[in-house]
C-alpha cells in the first residue's frame, strides 16, 4: 500500500485565497493523504469554508486553536499527523497536480528529505527557482549557504517519524521556518537530500502580509536577532561554522533590520533607536562587516540619525526600481 502523507496547512483569515489551496491538494494524483487543516483563530469565513471541504472528503482533518501564530499551528498539527511522511503548506499557495507523487516517488532509504522547485508569483510576474540534484548531507552541511538552498519549510517531503520529533520554536516570529529546517536536516548523520524541478511550489507573494509581519517584528525587535543566534548555534552545534556562514547571517540580519525600519511608523522611531539590544549587535556587526551600505546603515542607527534613515531608505528604494528596470 502506497505510504500516507500528512499535508499540514495553518490557517488565519485566509478565506479569499485558501479554495485555490485546497482544491490544488484534494486533487493530487497520489491519494493517500491526510490534510491536516489547523484553524489558527481566524475572524473570517475561513472556517466555514474547511467544514464545506471536511463534509465532502474524508482524508481532511480539521482542528480550531486559539490564535497563537503559525509555529504553535504548525506544532499542533505535527500531534495529530498520522502518516509515514510530513509535508507543510501556507494555505494561499498551491501544487502541481502530481507534486506529492513524483516527491514520495524520490523518497527512498537512503533520501532523507524530497524538495520541489520553487514559483515565486507577485501580481503578474512568475520568478522559477529551480533545482535538479541529489546531494549528501555532508554536501548540504558544507555548502547550503553558499548555494541558497531553500530553507523554507514548505515544498519539503519529510519523514514524520523525525519530523515529528522537532518543533516549531515559538520563540520568534521569523525566520522560524528556517530553524526547522535547519534541526530536521542536521540532525542526520549521513544520507542524501534529493531537489527536483519535476514539479513546483507556487508561493504567492502577499505584500500586505509582508508590511505586516516587519511591523509585527518591529513591536519585538528581539526576535530576528533570536533566530540569527539560532541559526548559528545550530549550525555550530552540528559541524564547523564556516567564514562564508557567518558572512551571510550577518547580512541577513542587516537586511531584516533595514527592512523593519522601512516600514516603521512616526511613533515607533524612539522605540527603534532606543533598543539596546539591537545597538549591540549591530556594534559586533559593525567590527566585521565591510559591505559600505550595511556600514552606513549601521552608523546612521547608532548616531540616531533620523533624517538620515529616512534620506538613505528613500535612495535604497529609487536604485531597487533602477535595478528593476534595468533587469527587464
Amino acid at each position: 500500500m502506497d505510504k500516507k502523507v500528512s499535508i499540514i496547512i495553518p490557517i488565519y483569515n485566509a478565506e479569499e485565497n485558501f479554495k485555490r489551496c485546497i482544491d490544488s491538494v484534494l486533487n493530487q494524483t497520489y491519494e493517500n493523504i491526510e490534510v491536516i487543516l489547523i484553524n489558527d483563530g481566524s475572524t473570517d469565513s475561513s472556517g466555514v469554508i474547511c467544514r464545506r471541504y471536511m463534509e465532502k472528503d474524508k482524508r481532511i482533518v480539521y482542528k480550531v486553536i486559539e490564535n497563537a501564530g503559525v509555529s504553535n499551528a504548525r506544532n499542533v498539527g505535527l500531534t495529530l499527523a498520522t502518516g509515514d511522511f510530513i509535508y507543510f503548506m501556507d494555505s494561499d499557495d498551491t501544487i502541481d497536480l502530481k507534486h506529492i507523487e513524483v516527491l514520495v516517488k524520490k523518497m527512498n532509504n537512503s533520501v532523507v528529505a524530497v524538495n520541489a522547485s520553487i514559483n515565486t508569483i507577485n501580481k503578474n510576474t512568475v520568478h522559477r527557482s529551480s533545482k535538479n540534484e541529489t546531494i549528501t548531507i555532508e554536501q548540504y552541511k558544507n555548502d547550503f549557504i553558499i548555494n541558497r538552498y531553500a530553507l523554507r519549510c514548505w515544498g519539503w517531503l519529510l519523514k514524520a517519524e523525525i519530523a515529528k520529533k522537532i518543533s516549531f520554536d515559538i520563540n520568534t516570529n521569523y525566520f522560524e521556518d528556517s530553524l526547522y529546517i535547519l534541526e530536521y536536516l542536521f540532525f542526520f548523520r549521513d544520507g542524501s537530500i534529493c531537489f527536483t524541478d519535476e514539479v513546483y511550489y507556487n508561493y504567492y507573494v502577499n505584500q500586505e502580509s509582508i508590511v505586516n509581519s516587519y511591523k509585527k517584528v518591529h513591536k519585538n525587535i528581539e526576535s530576528v536577532l533570536y533566530s540569527i543566534k539560532k541559526a548559528e548555534e545550530i549550525y555550530s552545534r552540528n559541524c564547523t561554522i564556516r567564514d562564508e556562514y557567518k558572512k551571510y547571517l550577518l547580512q541577513r540580519e542587516i537586511y531584516l533590520i533595514e527592512n523593519i525600519s522601512r516600514n516603521l511608523r512616526f511613533s515607533d522611531y524612539d522605540m527603534f533607536f532606543q533598543n539596546e539590544k539591537l545597538k549591540k549587535e549591530l556594534l559586533e556587526i559593525r567590527k566585521v562587516n565591510n559591505i559600505f551600505r550595511y556600514r552606513l546603515f549601521i552608523f546612521i542607527v547608532l548616531k540616531n540619525k533620523r533624517m538620515f534613515l529616512l534620506i538613505y531608505l528613500k535612495v535604497r528604494k529609487i536604485s531597487k526600481k533602477i535595478k528593476d528596470l534595468l533587469k527587464k
